[in-house]
């Protein structure tokens, strides 16, 4: 319990001097006693960081676009065309994503985005050419060490990707998220088109060499994405606001947020609590004035918090609706839509060409029309996303009963794909720049890689139940709906006002008026002896210990004169 209390305790440490002045230039590796060398051929901008974020969610792609080369496992590997792959594949290799991507975030951020992005590669060739040893020795062990090989690679590197492009971004946090979601799903097609192109034009010779030639193709695209990703110093500024997305002339120094905050695990800042504080002075010992010093959050107190259940279970809900099409989608099976309605094979593969495009469309649209309202509307940057959200559920709640009563007909289900395809992939990517308004861009790689959790588990669900009958579909359009009904409800109780999240309890109000107001047992008002326990835990030897001592508070207390020292 203590290893895994000081694990997910982040504590962000500055860049050096000499870390700084060598990460102007794109090449640049680290040497031994934190010295840097660098090659000088060209220097370092932050679109660079967009471009490998794009190529490594292109890559991930691979791992959902096995299901094309699925009858040759079935041939080679197991000999006869049985179900089996879905155990030894698609359960470790979902398992090793969920687990990878939930655990990677602390590590990640303590270690930096180059180094998870070179271990996710790293995972992911030692995945591929064991994969590749499967088909050639037709063993079905190997079979199941690459898909792990792979599932945590690729965990690794989606984490690492969208959340060092955040960092990045605070000016376009939406779009630049939508663009590496585009990546995603483009990769998805692309990979899963040149798997279906070598099995329906190519010798058994090549098809049986497949994750060779995938190998050679994603090495010098990982190796570029490995170059490329770092995080930016404290002195980053990009249109008059730091990494955080605070204007860099209403915000405290630098030096006092690391200082008093990151330095000992507080990687969630309030600073609207900092920035602008009452006039009317509270008086001390009231409760009032120990709320008010509510100024910053842990990781822990991020993922434990009601917000974050239920945006957990609503992103779930906003996905899950869309995960039988994969079943569906799948090569392999391209028959059951035709068979299911009477249209020819062509007439099916076009139509799943257009549901993708439809998917990634909503991947690409949705964060950046959130982008749009946060610039035109002025909107607090988590509500606007929170609007976007509530659309993405709030669609299907109304579009699936009118479409399931026809959707026996080809355009009736062609309209519920089209739907959900769309729904799905926009929350996909708006959850990642909602993530960073709420949990800041420290936490914003943790709670991303853990809320993929719930994603990943629907896949595998999905997989091992859906039977394949037409009948088993029309019956989870209702569960669809349910479960976007469910989603809509839970997506309006996650709070996205600074004193709503930060109050001493639960608060939740509309339009500044507060509707719910549960504070938390008082027995912290006396805030002299608050102030001694937060001073001893802040020393230098008590360090992450002070997790342990003070478990049991919900909120962390400072008490700092620098506190009210601003740049203005």
């Amino acid at each position: 319990m203590h290893w895994l209390a000081k694990y997910w305790h982040i504590v962000v440490t500055p860049k050096t001097k000499d870390e700084i002045d060598a990460e102007r230039w794109l090449i640049v590796w680290s040497l031994r006693g934190d010295q840097y060398n660098t090659c000088q051929c060209r220097t370092f901008y932050r679109h660079y960081i967009l471009i490998a974020s794009f190529i490594a969610q292109f890559v991930c792609g691979i791992l959902f676009a096995l299901s094309a080369v699925s009858k040759p496992f079935e041939l080679t590997v197991f000999r006869s065309e049985t179900p089996n792959r879905d155990l030894y594949l698609s359960v470790p290799g979902g398992l090793a994503v969920a687990l990878a991507a939930a655990f990677v975030g602390p590590a990640s951020e303590r270690k930096g985005p180059r180094w998870s992005m070179a271990m996710g590669s790293l995972f992911v060739v030692i995945g591929l050419a064991i994969v590749q040893i499967s088909l050639w020795t037709t063993a079905v062990a190997p079979l199941v060490l690459g898909a792990i090989a792979l599932g945590t690679g690729f965990g690794y590197i989606m984490v690492s990707s969208v959340s060092t492009v955040q960092k990045w971004y605070p000016d376009l946090r939406g779009s630049s998220m939508g663009i590496c979601m585009f990546g995603f799903g483009t990769g998805q097609m692309a990979w899963n088109g040149l798997f279906t192109f070598v099995q329906n034009h190519l010798e058994d010779a090549a098809l049986h060499s497949i994750f060779l030639f995938v190998l050679l193709a994603a090495i010098p695209l990982l190796g570029y994405c490995i170059i490329a990703m770092r995080t930016p110093p404290a002195t980053f500024h990009v249109n008059g606001h730091n990494m955080h997305g605070i204007p860099a002339d209403r915000v405290a120094g630098e030096e006092h947020i690391q200082d008093d905050y990151l330095n000992f695990g507080m990687t969630l800042v309030n600073y609207t609590a900092m920035t602008k504080p009452r006039s009317d002075k509270a008086i001390e010992g009231t409760e009032r004035y120990y709320y008010e010093q509510v100024k910053a959050l842990t990781l822990l107190q991020c993922i434990f918090s009601s917000d974050f259940f239920c945006l957990a279970l609503a992103f779930a809900a906003n996905t899950s609706i869309a995960l039988l099409y994969v079943e569906i989608a799948a090569p392999s099976k391209n028959e059951l839509i035709s068979s299911w309605y009477n249209i020819t094979l062509k007439e099916a593969h076009s139509f799943l060409i257009h549901a993708e495009s439809v998917g990634v469309t909503g991947r690409l649209v949705c964060p950046i029309l959130s982008d749009i309202l946060i610039r035109v509307l002025y909107l607090n940057p988590a509500f606007g996303r929170k609007i976007v959200f509530l659309c993405l559920l709030f669609t299907p709640v109304v579009a699936l009963p009118i479409l399931q009563e026809d959707v026996n007909y080809y355009e009736s289900f062609k309209g519920v794909i089209y739907v959900v395809k769309f729904c799905a992939g926009g929350g996909f990517s708006v959850i990642g720049c909602f993530l960073t308004d709420l949990y800041g861009v420290y936490n914003m790689g943790t709670m991303y890689g853990l809320i993929l959790t719930s994603w990943s588990g629907g896949m595998l669900i999905v997989s091992l139940v859906f039977s394949g009958a037409k009948e088993d579909f029309v019956g989870q359009v209702e569960l669809m709906w349910v479960l976007a009904i469910v989603g809509f409800a839970l997506m309006i109780f996650v709070r996205t006002d600074n004193i709503d999240r930060f109050y001493y309890g639960y608060q939740f109000s509309i339009c500044g008026k507060v509707i719910v107001q549960i504070p938390y047992p008082s027995r912290a008002v006396d805030h002299r002896r608050s102030t001694e326990s937060v001073e001893s835990s802040l020393s230098p030897v008590a360090g992450i210990d002070m997790v342990h001592s003070r478990h049991d508070d919900p909120f962390f207390v400072v008490n700092s004169d620098s506190e009210t020292n601003m740049v203005v």
